[in-house]
């Protein structure tokens, strides 16, 4: 169940004002409650979950890896274009 789910449901439930509870609070625990999950799930569970669903692969850590390289080898080649430009 989503927060806004849970938090809709836990204020039916309560009566009153409607209210978005602080983290932390015996209130705020009460609405995880009703959400069924005591604690966020990170956000590599929430990926694989996402994956999982849609039949797609998850990124591995080795993936970042490579994405991070070549995120690095393109920022180089645009430095050493814009630093070529200045010599002339």
């Amino acid at each position: 169940m989503r927060w806004v789910d849970a938090l809709k449901a836990w204020n039916d439930k309560k009566g009153g004002s409607w209210t978005i509870p602080k983290k932390g609070t015996p209130e705020y625990d009460a609405v995880r409650a009703v959400m069924g999950s005591p604690e966020t799930p990170k956000p590599a569970e929430v990926a694989t979950q996402k994956a999982v669903a849609t039949g797609e692969k998850a990124l591995e850590p080795q993936d970042n890896k490579a994405i991070q390289k070549v995120r690095n080898k393109k920022g180089k080649e645009w430095a050493e274009g814009v630093a070529g430009r200045g010599a002339n």
